[in-house]
């Protein structure tokens, strides 16, 4: 830099002005809300509002209470009490302001503020709830084949067609746009049945509730049949008894037993984590039926083992249409062979829920026991299991 031909040197850094105020305070003590324009007065440390002044709008909040107010007057420091000011102010009247009477802590923060501008445009609306509960149909439209098809995971799909002589065997289905089981087609999550003294296998607990095993018969036995598995959060029916052996022989076991509400349930939980039950305190995984107990022996031929219970079954289609079978039957005892041995109790029956906006059976949906097994000779016939629960939620 120059001037008239003299070269001029730069000058010093200048001195850093003094520090700016804090537009903020805490309050000295607990101070009470007032009415809309009526006077209120709070104390806060001697020096800590200098930065305020008359008319200005203040925030105060206390972290659990907030609101505005208009300041009047920022009184003086008090000789006999240097410590701190009082600040006579009052409610403006901004909408969500404290109630009267509200008790503002010590310590709540004062800070400038500006009056509150008027609401934002309302957001876009938020996706559909129906999506969520009828599904992303990520698994496309299917048509299940001949014979049985098994899934053991959710399936999400647009449509799924089951036409006559397929059969899935299903846990969770969603289907976004339509079910369709058709005459001689079957959606399932029945109970196994026993074949001789095979009692009826537990259907496994995986996304949805299972049910319990039956009980196991038993060759050339005397005594009395084994008592069908007992399960825990049950909602399902109860499995039947197994039948007594003639002339005197053992008695039946018992159907297997259940803690929970069985199948008078309420408080069901739609739609995620379906196949829940609320007890008020928190959600248990809502198992079906019990298994059927097996009949007694009289010391020769074979006893009949119980059925296993059949387990929940979800569904969700925003249109359902079934002309076909739905179910959770429990499984079927199995009959006794040889001389005048009991039965094996049905399966408890187990839950089918159904969700949808439309809905049109002509078919079948239910939530059966499984029937007893027949008893050899004077023997007596298994008992039914009990009847599960079949909900409808549909509009």
């Amino acid at each position: 830099m120059s001037f008239g031909g003299y070269p001029i040197a730069p000058g010093g850094a200048g001195t850093p002005g003094t520090d700016g105020k804090d537009a903020f305070a805490a309050t000295y003590a607990d101070f009470t809300w007032g009415n809309a324009n009526e006077d209120l007065f709070f104390q806060v440390p001697a020096g800590s509002v200098d930065w305020m002044a008359p008319l200005q709008w203040i925030s105060v909040s206390d972290g659990v209470h907030a609101g505005y107010l208009t300041v009047i007057e920022v009184g003086a420091v008090d000789p006999e009490a240097p410590e701190y000011q009082l600040v006579h102010a009052m409610d403006n009247g901004t909408a969500g302001n404290p109630t009267v009477g509200t008790v503002i802590a010590s310590g709540a923060i004062v800070a400038v503020s500006g009056k509150p501008g008027p609401a934002g445009a309302n957001g876009a609306d938020g996706a559909s709830g129906s999506s969520a509960l009828f599904g992303s149909g990520s698994d496309g439209s299917s048509t299940a084949s001949a014979g049985t098809t098994t899934y053991t995971v959710p399936k999400y799909f647009t449509t799924l067609t089951i036409p006559s002589g397929a059969v899935v065997v299903a846990e969770e289905i969603h289907c976004s746009v339509a079910l369709d089981v058709q005459a001689g087609g079957a959606l399932r999550r029945n109970g196994n049945a026993a074949s001789g003294i095979t009692a009826g296998a537990a259907l496994a607990d995986n996304v949805m509730g299972g049910g319990s095993a039956g009980g196991g018969g038993a060759t050339g036995s005397f005594g009395s049949g084994t008592a069908g598995t007992f399960a825990a959060d049950s909602v399902g029916g109860l499995g039947g008894a197994g039948g007594a052996g003639g002339g005197g022989g053992g008695a039946g076991g018992a159907g297997g037993g259940q803690s929970g509400p069985g199948a008078s349930a309420t408080g069901w939980r739609v739609p995620q984590p379906a196949g829940r039950w609320f007890t008020g305190t928190a959600c248990h995984l809502a198992v079906g039926g019990t298994g059927g107990g097996a009949g007694g022996g009289v010391g020769s031929g074979s006893t009949g083992a119980g059925g296993g219970g059949a387990g929940f079954l979800f569904i969700a289609a925003k249109s359902l249409t079934c002309a076909g079978t739905i179910s959770a039957n429990g499984g079927a005892g199995a009959a006794a062979s040889g001389s005048n041995c009991g039965g094996g109790g049905g399966g408890g029956g187990g839950v089918v829920m159904y969700v949808a906006q439309t809905a049109t059976v002509t078919g079948t949906i239910s939530a059966a026991g499984g029937a007893g097994g027949a008893a050899a000779g004077s023997g007596v016939a298994g008992t039914a299991g009990a009847a599960g629960v079949v909900i409808a939620l549909v509009g």
